[in-house]
This record gives structure tokens, C-alpha cells and sequence, in this order.
């Protein structure tokens, strides 16, 4: 496995986006506790009762007058886009306005105050004291306490606060990604640092499906509409199945938005499918996601790859307008029997690279795609995946040579996967992509897929 230099704390801009996802969420949604009484409160300020998520036990009720609370979350948002001087002035102004908030709020803005005016660590730490022991069911504060300690080398202390936070909000990934971070530099051994990579992986999964915010940060330009239902058709990157792991991605043209693959493991095997829909970008993403639809059809009534693949012909046959075409490849693995089948229509040759790193091209015809004038024959063959072999199927944007594509051909692209240290799913995409961008002289004009089923 390659060793990475691992810096001995995490960045500034790092943990003051980790602290703003903390205290952001502090009271986003009305949690289990809204049996209080509805009343606007007995302090000298009319309040209004809100939930707090990370206070299940407790009712606050919060100033209607939210200029102090407006100035501390302010201050954390211009902390963490670099505007310092900003932060400064809205934590001061917060802090003068604090007599107006609750208890709860009060000692949030004197930790802000103390982190962005005072900036005195004894401050700090004494407003966090204070905040976790009069609410010590709170996350957030818990997981700042943890960002604290980071940032002043005490790494044991932040990983006692951090696994506190997340015990007390095991669905944050905050508090998780951050003790993931902890753990790095203190070079644990791998076990503990798997189990809560593991979590962090799964939250952010969860999240992706709610905010757009992991999507905008893969991406290097804008991409079309085609593109964007393109991306909607992808399962996850990486996934564990029975006797393996299946990891694929598509580096996207942004243009083009014809590829697109599948993985699911049923009773009969693992299932593979990779295509490249034709045409235009809008017709391409159309007929990918009407002929993925035929896929899971077919496969849901127990069909076999060769049926799977005239079902989604005739699919495609019956949109309206211009032919739809499309070459597509599927593989079925039995982890039992290690036996794997190949049909293809029209897509590049599979490559299996075996244990001892012999390599080898599926010798299978190309034959016509799905869904044009001439009707497919679908070609098939049947080989066996044995523990510490890899079957790599690509695009055509990846092997191929001509204006915007990698052109790295079958050897270029078993190289790559032999640069793989551990020889993961994972690792083989991320090798063969290095490669496909590198050997790319101009920005990709059509797609670049690697999908890719490695054998424990």
C-alpha cells in the first residue's frame, strides 16, 4: 500500500469547515421534545420555544429578537470563507448583544468570542468546559471541544470528544470524519481506523442524497442536463459483495452523456453491466436510462444476461424518433462456482488480469449494438474469476484512440491496473483513470467508464 506523508494537524481551512458543520446543525430540526408548554417564556425578552436536536430532553426557548444569534452564525460563516475581519466584528457584536439570548446561546457566543476576538486558548477552553458540562447531551459542543484539542496537538483528548459526539449523534458525519482524521495522524492501526472510515463512508452516502454540496465538489465545470440525469443512473462507487468488491466511476466529458453502468448482487451472481449510449447528449441520456430500465425489468423476472440484453433492444427499438443505439457489455460472477459469463453487443473486450498478474483479453466478438437497423447477436463466453484476480471492463472513451480520448489500448490499460498496490477494486479504477487522464492531451470529449470486480 502506498505511505502518504500525513501532516501532524489538519489544516486550518479544514477545521474551521469541520467546526462550521458542527455548530450548524446544532438546531436544525425539531427533535422528540414538543410536549413543552407553548408559552413565550418569563425572561425580560419575548421568546419564541424551539426544538433542538442535539437537546432531546430539554425545550429552549429562544429571543424572537434573533440579532445576536444572526451575528454568531455570521461570524462562523465568515470565518470559514476566509473573512476574518468580518468574523471578528460579528463575534463582537454578538457578544455585546448576548444579555438577549438564552442561557444555551449565551454560552455559544462566548465561545465564538473567545475563538474569533480573545482568541485566548484558556478562554476557549473554559467556554467549551462550561458548555459541556451544563449540557453535556450536546453534540456540537462536544465535537468543537474535540476541534479544540486538535488544533493544539492534544490528539488523544479531540479523539475522546470526538467519539463523545458521536455517540451522543452516531447519524453526524462531523464528528466521525474528524476522529478519522485524529486517528491518521496518530497512526492507529487499521482496524479501528476501517470500522469508522466505514461510517463516515455511509453518512456521506446518506447525505449525498439531500444536498448537492458532494456532487459540487467532484465536479470540474458545469455539466449539461444530459449529463447530469447520466450521473443520476450511477450506483455507488465502490460496493462490497460476496467474495469481492465491485468499484466503478465515469469520468465525465461533461458533453457527452451516453455512459453508464450498473452492479447488484442477486441469488444467481454478481451482475455487471456497462454501456455507451449513441447520439446526441439528450437522446444518449434518454436511451440510457429507458435501456438501464429494461436491464433491471429483465433481471427482476430471472432473466439471463443474453435475454437481458434483447429485452433492452427491443426497448430502445420502441422510442419514438431517430434509432436509439447503444453497445453494452454484462458479466455475471457466481462467488460459489467462480464462474464468470460475458455476453457483449457492440463494447470493448473485457480484461482479466489473474492473481500471478498474467493478463488476459476476453477473446469475444464485438458484433452489432442494441437498438439500431441490424438486429444484435449477442456474443457470449465463459471463463472463471478465481481469489486474487480482477475482471477490468472499460469504454471505448478509455481505450480507444482519437480526438478527446485516453486511446490507452489493452495494454496501456493493464499497466495502469498493475500499478495498483493492493490490487483493490478501488485502487484498479483510480490507476486506470490516472492513466486515461494522463495520456488525454486535451479535455475529454467523450466519457471514460472503468468498472471493475476484484476477487478476495
Amino acid at each position: 500500500m502506498t505511505t502518504h506523508h500525513i501532516r501532524p494537524a489538519v489544516s486550518c481551512a479544514l477545521l474551521a469547515a469541520l467546526v462550521f458543520a458542527a455548530t450548524g446543525v446544532a438546531a436544525q430540526q425539531p427533535g422528540g421534545n414538543n410536549n413543552g408548554p407553548d408559552t413565550p417564556g418569563t425572561g425580560r425578552f419575548p421568546a419564541i420555544k424551539e426544538e433542538v436536536v442535539s437537546l432531546p430532553a430539554h425545550v429552549v426557548y429562544r429571543p424572537a429578537d434573533l440579532t445576536a444569534l444572526g451575528a454568531t452564525k455570521l461570524g462562523v460563516v465568515a470565518f470559514n470563507t476566509g473573512r476574518l475581519e468580518e468574523s471578528r466584528a460579528l463575534a463582537a457584536k454578538a457578544y455585546e448583544l448576548r444579555d438577549k439570548t438564552t442561557e444555551y446561546e449565551r454560552l455559544y457566543i462566548d465561545w465564538n468570542h473567545a475563538s474569533r476576538v480573545v482568541l485566548d486558548p484558556k478562554a476557549i477552553k473554559a467556554s467549551l468546559e462550561r458548555l459541556t458540562t451544563e449540557y453535556p447531551r450536546d453534540f456540537a459542543a462536544r465535537n468543537n471541544f474535540g476541534v479544540f484539542y486538535n488544533g493544539t496537538g492534544e490528539y488523544e483528548a479531540a479523539l475522546k470528544e470526538y467519539q463523545a459526539a458521536a455517540d451522543l449523534a452516531p447519524d453526524e458525519p462531523g464528528p466521525v470524519s474528524n476522529a478519522a482524521y485524529v486517528l491518521l495522524t496518530l497512526g492507529r492501526p487499521r482496524r479501528p481506523l476501517t470500522e469508522i472510515a466505514r461510517q463516515a463512508a455511509a453518512a456521506i452516502t446518506l447525505a449525498d442524497r439531500y444536498t448537492d454540496t458532494f456532487a459540487r465538489g467532484q465536479r470540474r465545470k458545469q455539466p449539461r442536463a444530459a449529463a447530469e440525469i447520466q450521473q443520476s443512473l450511477l450506483p455507488p462507487r465502490i460496493s462490497r459483495v460476496s467474495g469481492g468488491e465491485v468499484a466503478g466511476n465515469v469520468l465525465p466529458s461533461y458533453e457527452v452523456a451516453g455512459d453508464w453502468y450498473d452492479v447488484v448482487e442477486n441469488l444467481d451472481g454478481i451482475w455487471i453491466t456497462l454501456a455507451d449510449g449513441l447520439g446526441p447528449s439528450t437522446r444518449a441520456a434518454a436511451s440510457s436510462a429507458v435501456a438501464l430500465g429494461a436491464l433491471r425489468a429483465a433481471r427482476r423476472s430471472g432473466a439471463g444476461a443474453h435475454e437481458a440484453m434483447m429485452l433492452m433492444h427491443r426497448t430502445l427499438r420502441e422510442m419514438p424518433g431517430p434509432a436509439a443505439a447503444m453497445t453494452a457489455v454484462a458479466a455475471r460472477w457466481d462467488p460459489t462456482t467462480f464462474r464468470l459469463e460475458i455476453v457483449n453487443c457492440g463494447q470493448v473486450k473485457p480484461i482479466v488480469i489473474r492473481a500471478d498478474e498474467q493478463i488476459e483479453v476476453i477473446d469475444i466478438p464485438v458484433g452489432h449494438g442494441l437498438g439500431g437497423r441490424a438486429g444484435p447477436r449477442p456474443a457470449r463466453r465463459e471463463t472463471t474469476l478465481a481469489p486474487g484476480d480482477r475482471l477490468i471492463i472499460c469504454s471505448d472513451g478509455v481505450i480507444h484512440d482519437g480526438t478527446g480520448r485516453a486511446g490507452l489500448d489493452y495494454d496501456g490499460v493493464s499497466a495502469a491496473a498493475l500499478q495498483s498496490d493492493d490490487g483493490s477494486a478501488a485502487d484498479t479504477v483510480r490507476e486506470v483513470h490516472k492513466a486515461a487522464l494522463a495520456a488525454s492531451s486535451e479535455s475529454l470529449r467523450d466519457d471514460a467508464t472503468v468498472v471493475c470486480l476484484a476477487v478476495e
